[in-house]
C-alpha cells in the first residue's frame, strides 16, 4: 500500500503540473501538513528541503525535495519512480534538487548499519535495527550473504524475518546463520554480509562487510600415553585447554587437525585428547586424528565369551559339546564400538581389537556327571552363533531357546 489520497491537497486532486518539450505531461501531488507528522517531516520521509505550496486562502501543502546526490541516504530512500523529471536548482547553493511526485510519502524500508557481528567456524550472527516506512508494510527484513570458498563468490541467499506493519520498527535483530556443509568451511572461507529490507517501492541494502570464517574452538584434555587418563583428567575442567580444528566434529580418518592456536600456528603434539564424552588419539608431527573412543566404554573389559570347541556347523558343535570335558580352551571378545566379536583383544593405552572371530559355533558345556570317564548323560551348556562378526544367535543345548 502507499500513502491515502487523504493525505495530499485536496484528497489528491490537486498537482502540479509541467510540460517538458517532447515529453508528456508531468504531475507532482502536494502533500497536507497533518499533525500526526509534528515537526519531524524531513525525519519521516528521508527528505532534505521542502517546497511549500499556500494559496493564502488556508490551504497549504509542501513537496518534499531530496539532493541529487546518488549515494546519500535519502536519495537511496526514494524509488526512481517517485523523482519527478524538472529539478530546482537554488542559485545560492548550485545543488540541483529531485521534487519527488508523491511528495516524498512512499519510500523504501530503512536497514541500519551493521551494529554487532560474530564469526564463529559454522556459525555467524549479525544485528541490525529496521524501520517500516511511514507508508508503507515491509514485506521481508534481514540478512543476505554470500561464501568464497577460493573459487569467487557463491549467489546471495536470504535470511528472512518476516513482516513489519508500517511505522513500526525491530531494533537489534540478531539474524544468526548456521551452516550445514563441512566443504570449504576449512578457516579460510570468507563471508560477505549486508542488511535488507523490501517493500513494494524496492529494496533498501546496506553496505557489505567481509569477514573470515574462524576455526572451531574445542576444550580438551591432553595425556601423553593413555586414553583413559585423558578420560579421567577431563572430569576436572581446569585441565581443559583450548584447541582448533578444522571440521565441524573430530573425525578419526585423517581429516582433522587439532591445532594449539587460532591462527594455525602449531598443531596438538602425539598423545590421547578428551572433552570427557569422548577420546581421541592423535599421531605423528602434523595433529592429525586417527582413532576416536568413547570415555563412558574405554577402560572396562569388553564383554567376552569363553569357550571349549568351536565347530562351524552347529550340529556339530551340539554333539561334540554333549560330550566335551567343560573346560574354557579360549575367549572371543565384542568391541562395544561396532560391536563384533573378535578373536583378539588388548587394553595397553587404548583398546585395540583385531582379527575376527570366524564364522561358526561358540560353545562351552557344563558336565551333568561329576565322575571321572564320559558322562552318563549328555552335557548342557551355551552356544553362541558368530556370522560375519555379528552374533547372530545364542542358545542352550541341547534344547534350543530364544535367539537374541
Amino acid at each position: 500500500m502507499s500513502a491515502a489520497n487523504n493525505a495530499y491537497l485536496f484528497g489528491g486532486t490537486a498537482s502540479l503540473p509541467i510540460r517538458i518539450e517532447g515529453e508528456v505531461k508531468l504531475d507532482s501531488y502536494p502533500a497536507l501538513f497533518l499533525s500526526e507528522y509534528g515537526d519531524k517531516i524531513k525525519e519521516k520521509f528521508y527528505i532534505d528541503e521542502l517546497l511549500v505550496i499556500d494559496d493564502q486562502q488556508g490551504n497549504k501543502a509542501f513537496l518534499g525535495m531530496v539532493k541529487d546526490i546518488p549515494g546519500s541516504l535519502n536519495y537511496r530512500m526514494h524509488a526512481t519512480k517517485r523523482q519527478f523529471k524538472q529539478q530546482l536548482v537554488p542559485s545560492d547553493i548550485n545543488q540541483p534538487y529531485i521534487v519527488m511526485n508523491d511528495a516524498g510519502l512512499n519510500t523504501l524500508a530503512f536497514t541500519s548499519d551493521v551494529l554487532d557481528y560474530k564469526v564463529q567456524f559454522d556459525v555467524f550472527f549479525a544485528k541490525y535495527s529496521y524501520k517500516s516506512a511511514y507508508y508503507v508494510n515491509t514485506s521481508s527484513y534481514g540478512l543476505e550473504y554470500r561464501k568464497n570458498e577460493g573459487s569467487g563468490y557463491g549467489p546471495w541467499q536470504l535470511v528472512n524475518q518476516g513482516y513489519i506493519p508500517e511505522k513500526e520498527v525491530r531494533n537489534e535483530i540478531s539474524n544468526t546463520v548456521y551452516f550445514t556443509d563441512n566443504l570449504g568451511l576449512n578457516g579460510g572461507t570468507t563471508v560477505e554480509f549486508r542488511g535488507i529490507t523490501v517493500n513494494e517501492e524496492g529494496e533498501f541494502r546496506t553496505e557489505s562487510t567481509v569477514v573470515k570464517l574462524t576455526d572451531k574452538p574445542i576444550q580438551l584434555t591432553y595425556d601423553g600415553d593413555r586414553a583413559q587418563n585423558s578420560c579421567v583428567l577431563a572430569n576436572d575442567s581446569n585441565n581443559m585447554d583450548t584447541y582448533w580444528i578444522a571440521t565441524r566434529n573430530i573425525l578419526a580418518n585423517g581429516t582433522t587437525i587439532i591445532y594449539t592456536d587460532a591462527n594455525r600456528g602449531g598443531v596438538a603434539p602425539a598423545g590421547f585428547y578428551s572433552n570427557k564424552e569422548f577420546w581421541c588419539k592423535v599421531e605423528g608431527d602434523q595433529g592429525k586424528v586417527i582413532m576416536l573412543g568413547n570415555c563412558s566404554t574405554t577402560g572396562v573389559l569388553p564383554q567376552e565369551f569363553g569357550y571349549e570347541l568351536y565347530n562351524s556347523n552347529r550340529v556339530a558343535a551340539e554333539v561334540n559339546l554333549s560330550y566335551a570335558l567343560g573346560a574354557v580352551s579360549a575367549f572371543i571378545y565384542q568391541n562395544p564400538s561396532d560391536t563384533k566379536w573378535y578373536k583378539d583383544y588388548t587394553n595397553v593405552s587404548y583398546p585395540i581389537f583385531t582379527n575376527l572371530a570366524e564364522d561358526g559355533f561358540y560353545g562351552l558345556a557344563i558336565r551333568k556327571n561329576t565322575g571321572g570317564g564320559l558322562p552318563t548323560e549328555p552335557n548342557y551348556g551355551s552356544i553362541l552363533k558368530v556370522t560375519d562378526g555379528f552374533r547372530g544367535e545364542k542358545y542352550e543345548f541341547p534344547f534350543p531357546i530364544n535367539e537374541i
